[in-house]
């Protein structure tokens, strides 16, 4: 999803939403879609963005074509960065790891290229896939990878995917770097097979996390179409993550639908309009309905069933819904708390109340956002990338773990002030062969660490 906007554009838009708020028009769902988009822009703007867009656009501007002009400029500026990575693969193959020098370096040649960076879409760059193919083909990998236009979108698809997921669930570099690489997921551009659906439905989960709602809901609507006219499509990834419900093929299908009606009707919730909210308990219902015929019984449908019996004033099934959840490992102390004070309110027939002061749907969109991660973790993202005859996919993964340690290590580096903390360091670290350094050393070390980075402050300041 490529939504790269001009500021002239940026600016119509912004003035003709407030303009039509400030005349009483309730907007509609095509203008507030449109909205979400323009936060969207703002939200991919950070400096880890840029930075880890960077260090990619690099290693995939390596295999650019040499009948380009544009992607040869700037392979010609990223060359040197790809150098780097590839001399830092070499440092620790010997043995070795990357130092100081080598993280700031990789900052500089950033900063030289940030304005084409924010600007300009990876994807016109060759995959991952075929820029390692590129620089390995005279080693471990005998052959380069040449794709078909199609074969590029699939596969420039599930990088993204593998990387969005990866970032997703590791602390290291979390929820920024997984909403980047899930924004460029195009799902609507795969062949109709179980990673098309599941990728939209990963990306429209990522996007309720992050309050963009009606890309959202644009999504998932487009993804229950899919569904209901591919009903029989297989979902083996989907009914492995579903697994401790036992479902066979068919009720798979029927619960994975469901799960899409939920995560719209959780989208509706949060939006403004008195439509938006009729829409969702209808979206809700449908999640119910889908889960009975599949026999599914666990927290996502107990957390709904709560919801739907205090909407319909009926204390008596909310409560016993809510009992259920209270009991699930997966909730934890303040949550359980909103749930205890939720049931006094039931208890005195107040379901108005339970709705409007406890149960609310930030409280359900984290009970789900907790479910949901403990879904998405066990797929195999990597495995399906296998399954799907994704060519290096050893190599991507490996990539994602260098990319990662780069931008952890950028931040670290070029932060000017930690770099005497880190000068002390490199001071502590040292040992003289072998031997506990004397206090004369030490003194020398320290000495020569200041000298050190005031060496590198005068070099980052040319």
């Amino acid at each position: 999803m490529h939504l790269e906007i001009n500021l002239f554009t940026h600016l119509i838009l912004l003035s003709t939403l407030l303009f039509l708020a400030g005349c009483g028009h309730e907007p509609t769902d095509a203008e507030l879609l449109a909205q979400d988009r323009l936060e969207l822009q703002g939200m991919l703007a950070t400096n880890k963005i840029m930075s880890w867009k960077f260090v990619k656009m690099a290693v995939r501007a390596s295999a650019a074509p040499a009948d380009n002009p544009e992607l040869q400029a700037f392979k010609a500026k990223g060359d040197p960065l790809f150098a780097r990575i590839i001399r830092l693969e070499d440092k620790e193959k010997k043995g070795g790891s990357a130092n100081v020098l080598d993280y700031i370096g990789l900052y500089r040649d950033y900063l030289t290229l940030k304005a084409f960076v924010k600007k300009t879409d990876e994807d016109i760059f060759p995959t991952l896939t075929e820029a390692l193919g590129e620089a390995y083909s005279a080693d471990s990998i005998p052959t380069k990878v040449i794709l078909t236009p199609s074969e590029r979108r699939v596969q420039q698809n599930l990088e993204h995917t593998a990387f969005s997921t990866f970032a997703l669930l590791t602390q290291d570099i979390g929820t920024e770097i997984a909403f980047y690489e899930c924004v460029e997921i195009e799902p609507q551009y795969l062949p109709d097979t179980e990673v098309k659906t599941l990728l939209s439905f990963f990306q429209s989960f990522v996007f309720l996390e992050k309050g963009l709602f009606y890309l959202s809901e644009d999504v998932l609507t487009y993804n229950l179409r899919w569904l209901e006219t591919h009903d029989t499509v297989p979902l083996p990834f989907m009914q492995t993550a579903l697994q401790q419900s036992g479902l066979d093929s068919a009720k798979t299908g029927i619960a994975y639908h469901g799960l899409n009606h939920l995560v719209r009707g959780l989208d509706r919730l949060m939006m403004a309009r008195d439509i938006d909210q009729e829409r969702a308990l209808q979206d809700l219902q449908a999640f119910v309905d889908d889960a009975r015929k599949a026999g599914l019984d666990n927290e996502v449908v107990w957390m709904v069933q709560a919801y739907l019996g205090m909407q319909q004033e009926d204390s008596n099934a909310a409560i016993a819904a809510l009992q259920k959840l209270k009991a699930s490992p997966l909730l934890g102390a303040d949550e359980k708390a909103a749930l205890d004070e939720t049931i006094l309110y039931l208890d005195d027939r107040d379901p108005d109340q339970a709705l409007n002061k406890v149960y609310d749907n930030v409280l359900m969109a984290k009970i789900f956002g907790q479910y949901m991660l403990a879904q998405l973790v066990k797929i195999d993202w990597k495995q399906l990338m296998l399954d799907h005859d994704v060519p290096y996919t050893e190599e991507i993964f490996a990539t994602i773990d260098r990319i990662q340690e780069i931008i952890k290590n950028i931040d670290r580096y070029t932060d000017t002030d930690v770099w005497e903390d880190v000068g002390s360091e490199v001071g502590q670290k040292v040992i003289v062969e072998g031997e506990k350094m004397t206090e004369e050393v030490t003194e020398e070390v320290t000495e020569e660490g200041g000298n050190l980075w005031d060496r590198i402050k005068a070099w980052w300041n040319e």
